[in-house]
This record gives structure tokens, C-alpha cells and sequence, in this order.
């Protein structure tokens, strides 16, 4: 890698479910992408938060999105170094309030340069460097905590594990889906179109056809 430098702490090194019981907590699925490559960041950026927004996971409202960390590092030579952290939730489409599905998305780009490729007969500006995500999905189980005033506390892990079991099933494979959709998203604009010039005023030009 090129060039880095020491993070500050985030957050105490606590992480966000660790006041969920271990048996309310499930994490279902987790992947890595590492890519170098050239591709336009900014539209990269603002093209997956379009992604979490559409799908349910993300607020469309600015203020009510949660980017949780970010830091931006630059050095004269070796390029911008850059974390993000988002941290998404969504409620099931039932509106059933026993689950709850929860994403991480770490974001790290190292060795970022600006650069100009040919693109349609056009030079347009790009950026080159790492681009590194880490994605985790979990289930949550009675997010409100509910159980804990109920007379069917005692009861709570038998009713998980046996009547309520094809319903956690399900969820499961709903948030596994999704996480690998996403996955998927990235890897097809990485691969088919990679760069998106970005008009002046923040608009963008409109996104050719993957075929």
C-alpha cells in the first residue's frame, strides 16, 4: 500500500450491537472488496448511497443518513487516504417489529490520485487508487427489547428456536440477499463502466447501459 497513516479511535472500538445479547444477534453475512483500479469516486460514492436509499436501508433525507465516521488524510506524493464508515438499518417490508436488519460498511481508499482518462473522445477527470469496502449484515431479534418486560421472557429462546424458527429463516435469507446484491452492484459498475464524468453543479451525466 502506498501511503497510511494511524487512525484515531472510532467510537471506543465499541462496536454498535454489542449491547444486543449474543442469542438477539446474528450475523448473517460478511464479504471484503479490494479493487485498484481507476473509477470516479465521487459518483461511486453518491451512486451507493442511491443504492441504500432505494433498497430501503438508507434515509433519503441528507441530515438523517448515517455516515457515521469519515476522515480524509492527504499526502503530496502518495495520494488522499479515506475511511467511512456507513451504518444502515431497515425494517422489514411487513412492518414486523421482532426483527431488525442492520449493514456495516467500511469504506477505505488508499493512494488516491486525480487523474484524466480518454473517455468517448472526451478527457475527463478520474481517480485512481485502492478502493476497499467491508460489509457486514445482521439480524436483530426483539430490537425494542420487548421480551425483557414480558412473562414470556424465560421463554424467549425456545420461541426463536422453534416456533418462531422459519420466520428467522426467512429473514435471514432476506438480509443474505441483500447483501450480496449489493455486492454484485459494485462489482458490475467496476467492471462495465468504471468512469462517470461529473457535469459542473454536481449533476450527472446518465449512466450508459450495462450490456
Amino acid at each position: 500500500m502506498a501511503f497510511q497513516q494511524p487512525i484515531p479511535p472510532e467510537n471506543e472500538l465499541k462496536h454498535r450491537l454489542s449491547d444486543f445479547k449474543k442469542n438477539m444477534r446474528t450475523e448473517v453475512k460478511s464479504w471484503n472488496i479490494s479493487i485498484k483500479d481507476t473509477y470516479n469516486l465521487e459518483y461511486l460514492y453518491q451512486l451507493l448511497r442511491f443504492w441504500g436509499q432505494q433498497n430501503g436501508w438508507a434515509p433519503k433525507d441528507d441530515p438523517d443518513f448515517q455516515e457515521v465516521f469519515y476522515v480524509q488524510r492527504d499526502h503530496p506524493t502518495a495520494g488522499k487516504e479515506m475511511r467511512i464508515r456507513w451504518r444502515w438499518e431497515k425494517k422489514p417490508e411487513e412492518g414486523n417489529a421482532l426483527f431488525m436488519y442492520k449493514m456495516d460498511l467500511d469504506y477505505h481508499m488508499l493512494g488516491i490520485k486525480d487523474v484524466e482518462i480518454n473517455w468517448r473522445g472526451q478527457k475527463i477527470k478520474a481517480q485512481k487508487g485502492e478502493f476497499e469496502l467491508d460489509c457486514a449484515v445482521y439480524l436483530l431479534i426483539d430490537p425494542n427489547n420487548k421480551w425483557e418486560k414480558s412473562i414470556l421472557k424465560p421463554f424467549r429462546d425456545l420461541i426463536v428456536k422453534r416456533v418462531l424458527k422459519s420466520k428467522f429463516e426467512f429473514h435471514k435469507k432476506e438480509i443474505d440477499t441483500a447483501a450480496l446484491k449489493l455486492r454484485d452492484f459494485i462489482f458490475n459498475y467496476m467492471k462495465v463502466t468504471a468512469y462517470y464524468p461529473v457535469k459542473e453543479g454536481g449533476e450527472f451525466f446518465s449512466k450508459r447501459d450495462m450490456q
